[in-house]
């Protein structure tokens, strides 16, 4: 679909495991040091209003994602 997601990739090949599958795309993400989890951003545009940045957290397994924050990207 071209839109950027994140995947768990099996060390010894084959297919990957997609944990996101979100409408738009991802922004960019970081797993957490103790690899139990993953952070994530998003940027949601609505028609008339500035767009938002949302910040998520999920567990490693793709499981239980929550918005942590969000806010108005500024205009530049």
């Amino acid at each position: 679909s071209g839109k950027k997601q994140i995947y768990r990739l099996p060390l010894d090949g084959g297919e990957g495991e997609p944990l996101t599958d979100w409408k738009g795309s991802l922004n960019a993400y970081a797993v957490s040091p103790d690899g139990k989890s993953i952070a994530y951003s998003t940027v949601r545009f609505r028609q008339g209003e500035q767009p938002e940045l949302v910040l998520y957290l999920m567990d490693a397994s793709g499981q239980n994602p929550k918005k942590v924050a969000e806010g108005v990207l500024p205009n530049f």
